[in-house]
């Protein structure tokens, strides 16, 4: 994450399929890999990502907050943001003081 953070993201893109050579269902590998997707410009691999990383941890407050993010990119070209709406929402479920998700949460529906 070091990496990430810092924003070289082709070394921590390395070291997230590195982790998911060892563990193909580790979901903070596939949520950040999902991210650095999303980043990158690639948003159907990042909707496949972050949404394997929901299945193997449903729960993921984080992921699903960055999934509308992704979703929100993907379906305001189609004036469509219910899905991103719902996944701000489950975010906010499994995390309830979540400002973030929230925020975008708001800004989401304004959309809608």
């Amino acid at each position: 994450m070091q990496h990430h953070i810092a924003g070289d993201l082709s070394k921590a893109e390395n070291i997230y399929q590195q982790i998911l050579q060892t563990d193909p269902n580790c979901p903070d590998a596939l949520h950040l890999l999902g991210v650095i997707s999303h980043q990158a410009g690639k948003r159907n691999r990042a909707v496949d990502l972050i949404k394997k990383a929901l299945i193997v941890k449903p729960d993921y407050a984080e992921a699903h907050n960055n999934f509308g993010n992704v979703l929100k990119e993907v379906l305001k070209e189609f004036g469509k943001l219910e899905e991103a709406v719902a996944s701000y929402q489950t975010a906010l479920t499994f995390k309830p003081y979540f400002p973030e998700a929230g925020r975008k949460l708001l800004l989401a529906m304004l959309y809608v």
